[in-house]
């Protein structure tokens, strides 16, 4: 399988430059074509736009690509009548509106119209009309339909962006046209991403559920577009290659296991997605100013292709990201100390002399030395990092709950010590309020959830642990906000059992029960992590490191797993099987194989779920003999479980969503 981000960088590389290979799949063409390889650009992007060039390319890549200024469609621009304008924008009337004035303005000398999505006839022939009136029709040199709206973070890792999307769903009060709506809007992301990584894939879904409506418009959709008159038929010219292996598409529906996303982790860049300000590959943190009592925000870009660190620890345990960075950070000092403390660093290597071997030696511990500042730089930033992350960890009491968390997943989704669980939701010095709603809310999925006298017991001790619980220290944290804080998670707890109840075990695919069992750990190895907070002694965190390598499956990286190896599971017998290419085998695709996976998650998902099945391609191994050996995992948002929460409380009030889907 091909490397999302890479291609989705080539696209947006190819509308920036006009390529001419790429100036065939015009919609309109009316100018002359003109090379935009070296020249220089304005970019002008809506924010849904900006929101998929940000993760893949920064200011220096924008300006490799000739791109001067980049701005905002709805933000004030002056005139630049002799440069040409790249837009990249989502088809809306307010966007096309936005178009005409600045066109009729005169603002730049040519533009190029780059629409996120397909552009519908009613809105291109407006845009029509409106260059008509006012005779500014020659500025449009070419109009594109780019298929974009996908978010490639990581080589193996989207998001749609599709903001509320549970929600979306799941309201009581949705009507059908709004539920289908939502679906036509996720089924065109799902287009989008096939655009860009080059493959048709195989659809497969659970039946009966939300899962199976999104597959069928998916399909419909794929199908209209690949045909030999589709409205994209030359963007998808790549993915009917008849020899390449085709991936399988699993789309879920996160109401079919919300363990990944309630558990707290324990993986580095998942407790950064989880506890800190994070966004589309962007952290911002406190970090300390020289006034010790004053501190400044900080924001640090985060992907695995260009920054080094990350990726060999973004999805390691977090004590082993930390130990990794005390040791480099103190190695890559250390050799920096070395070659500055040498007395001839200060004659520089042009005055060296090559046939002394001594002069060699320093030529090359100079040409070194940015090399190794880049290195501290960027260990330097994930200390920070880290820090803000031990910070919470300590405040939130993060091992704690995982521990106990971990124990029910191990279990399969039973509660083997009910009064840990008891006395960790009493305890009003162990976690925030959040914490201990997340752990309420995941309660309600395991097998104590349909028993009403456990349930009441449960929400009792979570009151109980409310009610001392260190007073609220925001700005609004005041008595009445801290008690609508309690009420809103009970009613959201409450709105989650009440959705569980209305699930048959079938339609969950067995939900918990599912879990593979597993040993258990001590809470003294786990209590160790929490001291990293004030302290980071290696010998602690090598033992703590030792419990969270543990791998336990969740529940779709089970399916994953045997779906891939063809494995006879109740998956494989009921699950929905669809080809947009029309090829359906005999056997209905029971015991296929697939080398290739893509995992989708409608409602909403996680980066310890993202982790969870890179980590099953681990555990099989290079030489296991296992089929899989790619897994490629998106969603329609990426959430902590913080923002889960927050959807399930808004759920639970009456009147929750507006009528329109919204990115």
């Amino acid at each position: 399988m091909q490397n999302l981000r890479d291609r989705e960088i080539s696209a947006v590389s190819k509308m920036l430059t006009l390529s001419s290979s790429y100036a065939q799949h015009s919609v309109v063409g009316t100018g002359t074509y003109e090379n935009f390889n070296d020249q220089w650009k304005i970019l002008i992007y809506d924010q849904d736009c900006r929101d998929i060039i940000s993760p893949l390319m920064n200011v220096g890549a924008l300006r490799q690509k000739g791109v001067t200024l980049h701005m905002l469609l709805h933000s004030e621009r002056e005139a630049i009548p002799d440069a040409p304008a790249v837009y990249f924008v989502r088809p809306t009337e307010a966007n096309i509106k936005r178009i005409s004035e600045d066109c009729a303005k005169q603002l730049y000398r040519t533009v190029y119209l780059n629409f996120l999505t397909r552009i519908e006839r009613p809105l291109i022939e407006k845009l029509a009309q409106e260059l008509v009136a006012n005779n500014c029709v020659s500025l449009v040199s070419k109009i594109y339909d780019q298929y974009l709206d996908v978010i490639a973070l990581e080589p193996t890792l989207f998001t749609l962006n599709i903001k509320d999307s549970f929600m979306a769903y799941n309201e009581t009060s949705l009507t059908e046209a709004q539920i289908r709506s939502f679906m036509s809007t996720t089924a065109s992301g799902l287009l989008s991403m096939v655009r860009v990584l080059g493959s048709i894939p195989i659809i497969r879904a659970p039946t009966g559920a939300a899962a199976e409506m999104l597959a069928h418009e998916f399909n419909s959709l794929l199908k209209e577009n690949i045909s030999s008159r589709g409205p994209a038929q030359a963007l998808f010219e790549d993915c009917l290659v008849g020899d390449r292996p085709r991936p399988l598409l699993l789309i879920f529906d996160r109401s079919s296991d919300f363990f990944p996303i309630l558990q707290h982790t324990s993986k580095y860049q998942a407790l950064i997605s989880d506890l800190l300000d994070y966004k589309l590959n962007r952290v911002t943190i406190d970090i300390p100013e020289k006034d010790a009592s004053k501190t400044k925000k900080k924001t640090y870009d985060l992907n695995t292709q260009s920054d080094p660190f990350l990726s060999r620890f973004a999805g390691s345990p977090f004590p082993e990201a930390i130990d990794a960075n005390e040791k480099e950070l103190a190695e890559v000092s250390q050799r920096e100390k070395d070659i500055r403390s040498r007395p001839d660093v200060g004659q520089g290597a042009e005055t060296a002399n090559p046939l002394d071997g001594k002069g060699k030696d320093l030529s090359e511990a100079i040409e070194s030395l940015p090399e190794i500042l880049n290195k501290k730089m960027n260990l330097e930033a994930h200390t920070n990092i880290l820090h803000a992350v031990m910070k919470k960890v300590a405040q939130r009491e993060v091992p704690t709950y995982f521990e106990l968390e971990q124990n029910i997943l191990t279990s399969g989704g039973r509660v083997s010590d009910r009064a840990a669980v008891l006395s960790l939701l009493r305890d009003g010095q162990k976690g925030l309020l959040s914490d201990k709603a997340r752990l309420l809310a995941l309660l309600a999925v395991t097998t104590d959830g349909c028993n009403k006298a456990v349930c009441e017991e449960y929400d009792a001790a979570f009151l109980q642990g409310c009610s001392s619980l260190a007073a609220p220290t925001s700005d609004n944290g005041s008595v009445s906000s801290h008690q609508q804080s309690k009420d809103k998670a009970l009613a959201a707890v409450a709105f989650l059992r009440r959705l569980v109840a209305l699930q048959s075990s079938s339609s969950r695919m067995g939900g918990m029960s599912s879990v593979a069992t597993a040993g258990g750990a001590t809470n003294a190895i786990l209590s160790t992590f929490i001291n990293t907070a004030h302290s980071r002694a290696t010998s602690l965190m090598a033992k703590a490191a030792s419990f969270f390598t543990k791998f336990t499956p969740f529940c779709f990286t089970r399916v994953v797993d045997n779906l891939a190896e063809g494995r006879s599971c109740p998956e494989d017998e009921t699950f929905l099987y669809l080809d947009p290419r029309g090829n359906i085998p005999a056997s209905g695709g029971r015991g296929e194989k697939y080398s290739d996976v893509i995992v989708f998650v409608l409602g909403g998902g996680c980066h310890s779920e993202f982790f969870n099945l890179q980590e099953l391609l681990k555990e099989k191994g290079a030489g296991s003999g296992a089929v899989l050996r790619n897994v490629m995992y998106g969603c329609t948002e990426l959430l902590s479980g913080d923002d889960f929460m927050d959807q399930l409380e808004r759920l639970s009030q009456p009147k929750s969503i507006s009528a329109d889907v919204k990115k």
